[in-house]
């Protein structure tokens, strides 16, 4: 049988030409979609403030967002990438060649970027990070490619209908969000260390003038009373820049939990309009503690050191904001005022029970679905023949 395309009477050669344009456009697309998911990768890691993808410090992550790149960038890189490659992505699936050609175009200049900051990371910091690798090999495939179809032509074919391409980039672009919210933030291992095997271990990073963090103790501390038997708390203060006497109040923290009364500090300072040295000495006295030994090791430098030592270490496993709590490992990031207490009772009754604490299925069953939808509604329109 002859194909349809030799029996339009077009010479072979040309045909030949038409295949080399149109697997070009599908190659281009496939590398768009994997620079996608390395963009949304990254994106996750930043907004969602996760490290699951590139939060340790061996990768090169911490490093190069430390740098003078990642300090004046970092923080749009993602989106500009995730908004790039979607429309190189979604600009291939145009039937027009004079509008197709300014997304190739696009595509070409991406490679461009991808180097120079290649460039910029290794003369700035002299480390590469590990998901800027992946993306910017992905960018700089993606060039290539939209250079050979600007110079060599491209056929508008894609052998599948055009919504299948589109369930493709959902599923590309939303399962690296999806997974950092269901994993579990992984614990650091010099907060692991302090785990105890026969208690429920609720590890939490907090900082007292957090209004986010207030609301979250309000919820949480009646909680974990009722299992101060079992429990294993552990609070860990990270004062962040933007809040005045957020540092005064870690340190105070610290030195009360010297005491042993940090906790009754902790509630009281959540619960303080300010958070001055004469109030904090005020409301040391007031729970039974040495007040002279209370301000002098608030003034401490050592003090000051352990508190920045400790916000470090967890900035170097991708701790960039608070609330941040570990149920038995399971991790919860902010705090939804919507959802209350709900998750944490619940991973606390699973905890006290023996049983592991689960991750969250809900965004995977979400996104299935949405696939699914896409999927079978591509099936029925591959029916009818392709769209593209």
């Amino acid at each position: 049988m002859v194909p349809p395309a030799y029996a339009s009477g077009l010479p072979r050669s040309s045909m030949r030409g038409c295949d080399t344009g149109m697997y070009t456009l599908r190659w281009l697309r496939t590398a768009s979609l994997c620079a996608l998911s390395f963009s949304a990768a990254a994106a996750a890691d930043s907004y969602l403030h996760t490290a699951v993808f590139c939060g340790e410090q061996a990768s090169g992550c911490q490093q190069v967002q430390r740098g003078a790149v990642g300090e004046l960038l970092g923080p749009y890189l993602p989106l500009v990438g995730m908004a790039l490659y979607s429309a190189v992505f979604f600009g291939t699936l145009l039937g027009v060649d004079s509008w197709r050609k300014p997304f190739l175009w696009l595509g070409a200049g991406g490679g461009v970027g991808a180097i120079a900051l290649l460039l910029a990371q290794w003369f700035s910091v002299g480390v590469f990070c590990g998901l800027c690798l992946g993306t910017n090999l992905a960018a700089f495939i993606v060039a290539l490619l939209s250079v050979r179809a600007l110079y060599r032509g491209a056929t508008f074919a894609t052998g599948w209908p055009m919504s299948a391409w589109v369930a493709m980039y959902v599923l590309f672009v939303a399962t690296p969000p999806v997974y950092a919210l269901a994993k579990p933030q992984p614990v650091p291992g010099f907060v692991e260390s302090r785990a105890l095997d026969d208690r429920i271990d609720v590890i939490e990073v907090s900082d007292f003038r957090c209004p986010s963090c207030r609301s979250l103790h309000g919820v949480l501390a009646p909680m974990l009373a009722k299992y101060r038997a079992d429990l294993n708390h552990v609070r860990l203060p990270f004062p962040l820049a933007g809040h005045p006497q957020a540092h005064l109040a870690a340190r105070a923290y610290w030195c009360a939990r010297e005491q042993g009364q940090g906790e009754i500090l902790a509630s009281q300072m959540f619960a303080a309009d300010t958070l001055s040295e004469p109030g904090l000495a005020e409301m040391s006295g007031a729970i039974g503690l040495s007040v002279d030994e209370f301000q002098a090791c608030v003034r401490s430098p050592q003090t000051r050191y352990r508190i920045d030592e400790i916000k470090r270490k967890l900035g170097d496993h991708g701790v960039t904001a608070v609330p941040l709590v570990w149920i038995e490992g399971r991790s919860f990031r902010g705090f939804e005022r919507a959802l209350g207490g709900a998750p944490y009772a619940a991973a606390l009754r699973e905890a006290a029970a023996g049983r592991p604490v689960r991750t969250q299925p809900l965004p995977f069953i979400a996104l299935g679905l949405v696939v699914a939808a896409l999927v079978t509604w591509a099936a029925r329109r591959a029916k009818l023949g392709p769209e593209g």
